[in-house]
C-alpha cells in the first residue's frame, strides 16, 4: 500500500504506507518516489496534531534553518518541505538519518547487546573504542552548538532516544519539530515535550507550558547524554544514606543535586560500578562535568557551553591519535627491524638446517645425535614445519638412505605412515626411476617430487635432498 502526497512545491510524491519508525506525535514513512527524495522521508502527524499552529512552526522551521546541517560527522534532520494530504496539512520532509544507524540509547548502557553489528565498536574495555565514544561526543557537541549559536533555538527534549548514531559514530539528530522557538527571550513557539530524567535542579517541578527555557536546559541535558554515553550510566544513578534515602528517582536526585562524582558522594551506601570509569577519564573532560552538574547547581550560567565541550573533546582525541600514531610507528619499526632480524636468524637456522641434512645424507656416519639436538632446536624456534622430516631422518628410512643401497630397495607400504611409498632403483643400463621420477642413467644424484604422484602413494615428505649413490653394478630388474 502506498500514500500519495503533495509538497508545498506542489511536488507528487509516494510514500511507502507503512511506517519504519514512530513517535508519540507521528509517524516516519519511507518515500518511494521521485527519486529526488529517495535519501528523505516523510513525518506525518496524528490527525490532532495536523493544525494551523503545528504547520507554522514547520515553516518557521524550514525558512530559518541553520546554514551548516550536515558534514561528514554529523546531520541534523531539519524539516524541509510541507506535505498536505487532500489539501489539509500532514506533516513534513525531513533527511533520512546515516545508514545503519540506531538509537544512541542503545550505547548509553554498561554493555550493549549483541544483536547490534555496531556493538564491537565502542566496547569501553578497548582504547579504540572508548575514542570513538569520544568522538561520538564531540560530534554530537558541534551540531547542537551551531543551532544554539542562531540564538533562536533550545531543543529541550535533548536525549538518546531523540540521537541516531551509525557504526563510525556518526550523529543523526531527529525530532527537530518538538524544539522551542524564540526571539529576544520571548517564545515564538514552545517545546511540545520534555523529559523529566533530563531537566536541570532549577526547572525540576516546575510547571513549564509558555515559558521561555534557557539554553542552559540543553546544556544540562547534553553533559547528561555525555556521561551516559561514556560511562554506560545515568550521573545521578546511586543509592544514598538517610536522611537522604527517601531521594529514590532520578529527578529527586537532580533536584537536590546529589550528582554521584560530587560533594555529596559521601553518603552513597550502593555506587553501580560504571561510575568508577570516571576517574579514569581525561581531568579537563571531568572538570567539565563537574561544573555542569556540580558548581552550577545554584548558578545555571555556569554549565559548559557546547563550544567548550567541543574544543575540550577535540583536545583530548588529537592527542590520543597522535599516541596511537607513535604506537603504530613503533610497531612498524618493530617488524620492519626486530621481526626483520628475527627473519634473518630464522633463515640462516633454515640454511644450517639444510646443510645438516645435506650431510645425513651424503656420509656413511651416524649422526643421530646431531639428528634429536636439531629436531630440539626446531621446536624450540618454533619451526614446526620441519618436524616431520627430521623424525623421517631419524626413522628406519634414515638407516636406508644413509646405506646408499645401490640394488633393488622395496619398502612395505606402512598404513599408519603418510610415508607409502615403494622405491625401486633400475639397472645402471636404463632409465632410473623412484615412483614416476625419472633420472638420467648412471649415478644418480638429485630427487625431486613429480607433480602427479603415483596413485594410491605419497611422496610429498620428498624434498630436494642432495643424494649421492655408487651406481649399481647390476640388478634384478
Amino acid at each position: 500500500m502506498t500514500l500519495t502526497l503533495v509538497t508545498s512545491t506542489h511536488q507528487v510524491i509516494t510514500v511507502d504506507g507503512k511506517h519504519f519508525a514512530s513517535g508519540g506525535e507521528g509517524k516516519i514513512h519511507k518515500i518511494i518516489s521521485p527519486d529526488i527524495y529517495l535519501n528523505c522521508c516523510v513525518k506525518l502527524y496524528e490527525s490532532k496534531y495536523r493544525n494551523q499552529s503545528r504547520q507554522a512552526k514547520i515553516e518557521f522551521l524550514i525558512k530559518n534553518a541553520p546554514a551548516h546541517l550536515q558534514n561528514d560527522d554529523f546531520m541534523v534532520c531539519f524539516p524541509q518541505e510541507i506535505v498536505f494530504i487532500d489539501q489539509q496539512f500532514a506533516g513534513f520532509i525531513m533527511q533520512l538519518a546515516f545508514e545503519d544507524s540506531i538509537q544512541l540509547e542503545s550505547l548509553c548502557t554498561p554493555s550493549i547487546r549483541a544483536i547490534y553489528t555496531l556493538h564491537q565498536n565502542f566496547d569501553r574495555k578497548l582504547f579504540d573504542a572508548f575514542q570513538k565514544r569520544l568522538q561520538l561526543c564531540l560530534n554530537l557537541a558541534v551540531p547542537i552548538h551551531l543551532v544554539h549559536s542562531l540564538n533562536k533555538y533550545v531543543f529541550v527534549d535533548i536525549k538518546p532516544q531523540n540521537i541516531l548514531v551509525d557504526p563510525h559514530s556518526k550523529i543523526s539528530i531527529i525530532d527537530i519539530d518538538s524544539i522551542q522557538i524564540s526571539k529576544n527571550k520571548q517564545v515564538l513557539h514552545s517545546a511540545h515535550v520534555n523529559t523529566p530524567d533530563y531537566i536541570p535542579p532549577e526547572w525540576q517541578g516546575v510547571v513549564i507550558k509558555d515559558k521561555y527555557i534557557p539554553v542552559e536546559w540543553d546544556r544540562f541535558a547534553v553533559a547528561i547524554i555525555f556521561y551516559r554515553v561514556l560511562f554506560g550510566i545515568h550521573p545521578y544513578a546511586a543509592s544514598f544514606n538517610p536522611p537522604n534515602a527517601h531521594l529514590t528517582t532520578i529527578p529527586d536526585l537532580i533536584k537536590n543535586g546529589f550528582f554521584v562524582q560530587g560533594r555529596n558522594n559521601y553518603a552513597i551506601t550502593t555506587l553501580p560500578a560504571p561510575h568508577a570509569l570516571f576517574n579514569q577519564l581525561n581531568s579537563n573532560l571531568q572538570s567539565l562535568f563537574l561544573a555542569a552538574f556540580e558548581d552550577s547547581l545554584h548558578k545555571p550560567s555556569k554549565r559548559p557551553s557546547l563550544d567548550q565541550w567541543g574544543k575540550t573533546l577535540f583536545n583530548t582525541i588529537k592527542p590520543a591519535g597522535l599516541l596511537k600514531r607513535f604506537v603504530n610507528a613503533i610497531k612498524q619499526i618493530i617488524n620492519n627491524r626486530v621481526l626483520g632480524l628475527v627473519q634473518f636468524i630464522t633463515c640462516v637456522a633454515d640454511k644450517v638446517y639444510q646443510f645438516i641434512i645435506h650431510c645425513l645424507l651424503t656420509t656413511k656416519n651416524n649422526f643421530g645425535n646431531i639428528a634429536v639436538t636439531l629436531y630440539l632446536m626446531l621446536i624450540i624456534l618454533g619451526l614446526s614445519k620441519y618436524h616431520n622430516e627430521l623424525l623421517y631422518l631419524t626413522s628406519e628410512n634414515k638407516a636406508f638412505i644413509n646405506s646408499r643401497t645401490p640394488a633393488n630397495v622395496r619398502r612395505t607400504p606402512d598404513t599408519t605412515s603418510d610415508l607409502n611409498i615403494v622405491y625401486k632403483l633400475k639397472c645402471a643400463d636404463e632409465v632410473y626411476t623412484i615412483n614416476g621420477i625419472n633420472k638420467e642413467k648412471g649415478a644418480w644424484t638429485e630427487v625431486t617430487p613429480t607433480i602427479q604422484a603415483p596413485k594410491g602413494t605419497k611422496h610429498a615428505f620428498i624434498k630436494s635432498y642432495i643424494l649421492s649413490a655408487t651406481k649399481p653394478t647390476s640388478c634384478d630388474k
